[in-house]
């Protein structure tokens, strides 16, 4: 009976650790995602942490007790105090991650807003993600602003982004692991590029 038990036991904490290990796994994988422009960009401008102390995770953390009215006032009202900080186009690259992928302000969010945020991503050097920025250019496109008005701002990403790339050490490599994240960005580009050809024609 002492043999099962301890035998039941060793099951039991390998199962946990497995679990806990899986777990760790997942928060690493999702930091590395987070974080991926300050280890991938050949740039210095992006080599910090986001420290943990800031106010913001708070709101990210417990998104049932907040909205996007709340992440969105800290991004125009506190991210400009953290100007100067080796942390700080990180920082901008995670709000943006949250305010899009987990709020969705490309949706909840007025016109205006979802504007304001198509342009601050336009002005970044490098995009980690840029299937995000291209949710806000689909929802300016539904909103009645023109294939001429949207073609700079995809463009111009697409374009950075490419010699941003090409400059890195084996940007092969890169394209390889990462190369889907752009997928939904060329093809944005080559749509909006088709409609223009057309309303050029007509």
């Amino acid at each position: 009976m002492k043999f099962l038990s301890l035998k039941l036991f060793t099951v039991l904490l390998v199962t946990v650790m497995a679990c806990q290990s899986d777990q760790n796994d997942t928060l690493l994988s999702i930091e590395e995602d987070l974080t991926s422009e300050a280890r991938i960009s050949p740039s210095s401008d992006f080599p910090g942490k986001v420290p943990a102390d800031l106010s913001f995770w708070d709101v990210v953390l417990h998104p049932q007790d907040h909205s996007w009215e709340d992440l969105d006032d800290y991004f125009r009202n506190d991210l400009p105090k953290h100007k100067g900080e080796e942390y700080y186009s990180n920082l901008e690259s995670v709000l943006f991650s949250h305010l899009i992928g987990q709020f969705n302000i490309d949706r909840e969010a007025d016109l205006e807003t979802v504007l304001f945020y198509t342009k601050r991503q336009f002005q970044r050097d490098f995009l980690a993600e840029p299937e995000l920025f291209v949710r806000c250019l689909e929802r300016l496109d539904e909103d009645g602003y023109s294939p001429r008005f949207l073609a700079p701002y995809v463009i111009g990403v697409h374009d950075r982004l490419m010699k941003t790339i090409s400059e890195m050490d084996d940007p092969d490599a890169y394209l390889v692991k990462h190369g889907h994240k752009y997928h939904t960005l060329e093809q944005f580009e080559a749509e909006l590029k088709e409609r223009l050809n057309m309303s050029e024609e007509d």
